[in-house]
């Protein structure tokens, strides 16, 4: 056998690289990359949950729970006014124009932090007038610094993975996750973790995440403002109804923590929490896969008109149910079993909760692929009427239900508001879609 027999031919070497090219960008590849990129993200957050209740009390997990609600908020508005919009449009610069929008965009994302911080601060400065209100005082001053740092976390997530930059985007939240997981570890079997403490690491491995990212993205950002009133009126115009229903559809889990207050202490939050963070682990597939539908369906309505787009959805909702299905399953007979091992014997009894909030995450998830399908479409204000359904839905049945159910009761709200808001929300996207049709 000669050399030249042993040569690999030119075609065949071009060949490799575009095979493998292709393979990166393929569909299931992005999926399961940003799925595993959720997991990670997912079992920080519910490790650290796990071990605020064990070193902690259920107390003092219910405080947490309630500090991040408001952050999950926070960070909710912020990805609508910023996040959204950016991934809907950025598609269509490219060259300098791309980094002159993304830089604006960074602007914007530093104004919305410093008003967030302005509010924290107010609120320190009001608290510091109060008697008795030193523990809270300390959490604020902390909150000064990590509540921009959590909020800015996300915004880097979902800036990266609205131009499908799903390395990059893996690669900061490996970092956050590996700084964040190590602290809180090293206090949690010294004996030193508490809710303080735990404040402080979250901010920390954000604040060291966020310094990379500006070192790795110094080159596609210009800070010119110029046009940048085209882009905030073209970013305002969109973003107003995305904001909308966000605050009437999706801030229901985040509130639900602060209706229990006024019914049930904050021990029975921390349970309702840590049953939350439990089944929130099916989270890490959920939001993994949404965090590309987003700019997936923003691009295949783009590039592929109505035809593209709903292939998609399809595709992203089968393997949703593929998944949840047999995870809610799982949930109705094991849950006080997982409470039990996981939280601790103080946590078990509670299994019901668990299966009606896991059923709650299945119903969602058709909520989010319709959704998405209509914001691609750039038809955000079709969602009002859904996600005023989940509120009034939500509201009512947590007046009727929780004096005398607890949180069992929320869980039923929660699950009320959603199925409601998911059926009206799938009948007005088919009739959006049959116009578009039409045209």
């Amino acid at each position: 056998m000669t050399t030249a027999e042993l040569t690999i031919p030119i075609d065949a070497q071009d060949d490799q690289p575009r095979l493998l090219e292709k393979l990166r960008d393929s569909s299931a590849v992005r999926a399961l990359t940003s799925v595993f990129d959720q997991a990670a993200v997912s079992a920080t957050n519910f490790l650290t949950g796990v071990m605020i209740g064990r070193a902690c009390s259920p107390d003092d997990l219910g405080i947490y729970a309630l500090i991040m609600s408001v952050f999950q908020i926070a960070i909710g508005i912020q990805s609508e006014f910023v996040s959204t919009p950016y991934a809907v449009f950025c598609h269509k610069y490219t060259g300098d124009t791309y980094k002159r929008y993304a830089g604006q965009t960074l602007l914007f994302q530093g104004f919305i932090l410093a008003i967030a911080a302005c509010i924290i601060a107010g609120l320190l400065g009001y608290f510091s007038m109060q008697p008795n209100t030193a523990r809270l005082q300390g959490i604020l001053l902390i909150l000064l610094w990590a509540g921009p740092m959590i909020m800015t976390k996300e915004f880097l997530r979902q800036f990266s993975f609205a131009r499908l930059e799903l390395y990059r985007a893996v690669a900061i939240d490996l970092l956050i996750c590996g700084i964040q997981l190590a602290a809180l570890a090293y206090l949690f079997f010294s004996g030193q973790l508490d809710l303080t403490r735990t404040l402080i690491v979250i901010a920390a491995a954000a604040t060291t995440a966020m310094t990379v990212w500006l070192v790795l993205h110094r080159d596609m950002l210009t800070f010119d403002l110029t046009g940048y009133r085209d882009h905030l009126t073209e970013n305002f115009s969109y973003s107003r109804w995305s904001v909308v229903t966000y605050l009437l559809g999706n801030t229901t889990p985040f509130l639900m923590p602060w209706v229990l207050v006024a019914y049930v202490s904050e021990h029975m939050i921390g349970i309702y929490s840590a049953c939350s963070t439990l089944m929130g682990l099916s989270y890490m597939f959920v939001i993994g896969i949404a965090n590309m539908l987003k700019a997936k369906a923003s691009h295949a309505f783009t590039h592929g008109g109505l035809p593209a787009l709903l292939r998609v959805l399809m595709m992203t909702l089968g393997m949703y149910l593929a998944f949840l299905i047999p995870f809610c399953v799982v949930v109705f007979f094991y849950s006080d079993w997982l409470m039990r091992t996981v939280f601790g014997d103080e946590f078990a009894g509670y299994g019901q909760v668990s299966f009606i909030i896991a059923l709650n995450v299945l119903i969602s998830s058709v909520s989010i692929v319709v959704g998405n399908g209509l914001c691609a479409m750039r038809r955000p204000k079709a969602n009002v009427p859904a996600d005023i359904a989940t509120m009034l839905s939500t509201v009512a049945v947590s007046l009727a239900l929780i004096p005398s159910l607890g949180i069992v009761g929320a869980a039923y709200a929660y699950l009320a508001g959603t199925t409601s808001g998911v059926l009206l929300r799938t009948i007005t996207a088919y009739r959006v879609y049959q116009r578009e049709v039409a045209t």
